[in-house]
């Protein structure tokens, strides 16, 4: 097994979630991780600056992340636990439960 590091964009924000799927359908699983952490010391700061990104999985052991302007996810909160969530008409939903927030739904074709 080989490590492989992330892009940058995996990296501006603590990870707290993570969903495993098939997002661009390609048979293999890429990576949805979503962020931040508001609950740090008033002399620290919040730590903010994540959007929540997909990682886009090249079956080679490497991923490319997939622009948030592009990929339509944006989980800016302090996000704790990502679902998918099968609907009607074999459509699909991203849930993302934020801490103190209100419920986000992504929705994806």
């Amino acid at each position: 097994m080989t490590a492989h590091p992330l892009p940058n964009a995996a990296q501006t924000a603590p990870v707290r979630t993570i969903l495993v799927a098939d997002f661009d359908k390609n048979g293999t699983p890429d990576l949805l991780l979503a962020g931040n952490d508001y609950g740090v010391e008033v002399e620290t700061g919040r730590a903010d600056a994540g959007n929540g990104v997909l990682l886009l999985n090249d079956g080679k052991g490497s991923f490319r992340a997939a622009p948030n302007r592009e990929c339509g996810f944006w989980a800016k909160k302090d996000a704790r636990k990502i679902r998918l969530l099968r609907m009607a008409n074999n459509r699909k939903a991203v849930l993302v439960a934020n801490n103190g927030a209100s419920l986000q739904v992504f929705r994806r074709e």
